[in-house]
């Protein structure tokens, strides 16, 4: 119990959105803010049985999509036509199953598409790639830059981390 908190529940974007990734439903899930102010937060859970717990419990990487996705989706449409656009973050795929980090980027590429904004973030994942259009992708290798679909484990190659007599792509 926490004096002066008030319980949020998320709006249906994010319950949607993160039930799709997660592969779970967030439908009782809720966000508690704590103090007068309300900025110090923590992420509420629930079990089918209705049995609450706090986001300590949470999956290794439950939360930061969650935090993410709010984030994400409190963000205006772009109106104007210009650029918008924004960093996620480094490493999205960290804590998430193979499965759940595809669906983080089918999440973005549907958001950007929806709030005409374009979204950035770095990876070391093939499955981050997998969603993404071979113009999409960009690699930064020993100061140039590589355009299309490459397989991460190839990257090793190319810096010469890999001792190779024939490296075909």
């Amino acid at each position: 119990k926490f004096k002066q908190s008030q319980v949020e529940k998320f709006n249906n974007l994010v319950i949607s959105a993160a039930s799709k990734i997660l592969g779970k439903d967030l439908s009782g899930y809720s966000q508690i803010k704590i103090g007068v102010d309300g900025k110090i937060t923590l992420l509420k859970g629930q079990t089918e049985n209705g049995v609450s717990f706090s986001e300590f419990h949470f999956g290794a990487g439950e939360s930061s999509i969650i935090r993410m996705i709010m984030k994400i989706e409190s963000l205006e449409e772009n109106k104007k036509g210009n650029f918008q656009g924004f960093y996620t973050g480094e490493e999205i795929e960290n804590g998430l199953h193979p499965i759940a980090t595809q669906r983080m980027v089918e999440y973005l590429i549907e958001f950007s598409k929806r709030k005409k904004s374009q979204v950035i973030f770095t990876t070391h994942s093939n499955d981050a790639l997998l969603p993404l259009p071979p113009k999409a992708i960009w690699a930064a290798i020993n100061n140039t830059l590589f355009q299309g679909k490459l397989n991460v484990k190839s990257l090793r190659t190319i810096t010469g981390q890999v001792e190779a007599s024939l490296a075909i792509f």
